[in-house]
């Protein structure tokens, strides 16, 4: 090859290189980068229909503390703060509250006026004048108690430390456990990527579970044994999606199903097959990330807690299909 080709090549050759290493210093700069067009965005999905939304917001009650969960009974709102159990009207009067021997993380009042309260490792049952009847024993260190309910005359937890529903009877004693371990493929157990793990009680009087990890709803006996159950893996409105949702739920007297849900939050209405029925809140009306704890009266008005704004916000149905 002659030697001036040659050394022209390789001049082109310096020149688209120095060239190359330029412009690759120059758009990594801060103020050069373009946005990252594989960077997750669930802006698109946060606008929700207006015809969907079949809730109103109408009353609002601002907090003192720091709120952890929320029930209802007879019209009266409870409230777990830190180390405190409150109840108020439904307009945010403070009508009693006690001292709990440490903070709590979950509250459920049963229909008769039971107070189910679990620690972190352990849980109490109070009768509707706030007097503790039982304290039961902790559980092992792992433990982190999410949930807690009654099935007849026996109690449940979740606990999502150890990935298991722990099932006692009303003196407090362990029966046993089970981890949602069933014979389908598509099941494997109880997946908990972080702290949320719900479940509760309908009114056909049928435990069931959420698997936040799989976006699962779980029908067992009180034994362990799965009866049924459906999923919805979707960022879409009418699904579930992120690590761990919904990360709260509350069953309508109906039979409806109020879902919360963590990461974009919003409150839905689905039927006892998971069918989308309305939504109560879009993710516009929360500022934070948190899933609002959520729970409903007889009237099915639905009480969201909003931990970021420190409230609870109460929603009543439109009228309109």
């Amino acid at each position: 090859m002659n030697k001036n080709l040659l050394t022209i090549l390789l001049l082109l050759l310096v020149g688209v290189i120095v060239f190359f290493v330029i412009y690759e210093s120059s758009s990594s700069r801060v103020e050069n980068r373009s946005e990252n067009q594989f960077e997750y965005s669930t802006d698109e999905f946060e606008d929700v229909a207006g015809s969907l939304i079949k809730y109103k917001e109408i009353r609002q009650i601002k907090l003192s503390g720091d709120p952890k969960a929320i029930g209802w009974f007879n019209k009266q709102i409870y409230l777990l703060e830190g180390s405190q159990l409150k109840v108020i009207s439904e307009k945010g009067t403070l009508l009693k509250a006690i001292g709990l021997t440490e903070s709590a993380n979950c509250l459920q009042v049963m229909d008769d006026g039971m107070i189910l309260i679990a620690y972190k490792s352990r849980f109490g049952i109070f009768n509707s004048d706030l007097e503790m009847m039982l304290e039961s024993e902790s559980e092992n260190e792992k433990a982190i108690f999410t949930s807690i309910t009654r099935l007849d005359k026996e109690i449940f937890v979740a606990d999502a430390g150890n990935r298991k529903v722990h099932r006692f009877s009303m003196d407090g004693k362990k029966l046993s456990d089970f981890e949602g371990v069933s014979g389908a493929e598509s099941l494997h157990g109880f997946i908990i990527p972080s702290p949320y793990f719900d479940m509760g009680v309908n009114h056909e009087n049928e435990l069931w579970v959420v698997n936040p990890g799989m976006h699962t709803f779980q029908n067992y006996s009180p034994e362990g044994d799965l009866i049924r159950f459906w999923r919805k893996s979707s960022v879409e409105i009418d699904g579930f999606s992120g690590c761990c949702n919904p990360a709260h739920f509350t069953f309508l007297y109906d039979g409806s199903i109020i879902t919360s849900e963590k990461g974009m939050p919003r409150i839905k209405v689905l039927n006892p097959d998971g069918e989308l029925l309305a939504v109560v809140a879009p993710p516009e009306k929360f500022d934070g990330d948190q899933a609002p704890d959520v729970i409903a009266d007889r009237l099915g008005n639905v009480y969201a807690l909003d931990y970021d704004k420190k409230m609870v916000r109460i929603f009543m149905k439109m009228n309109k299909d």
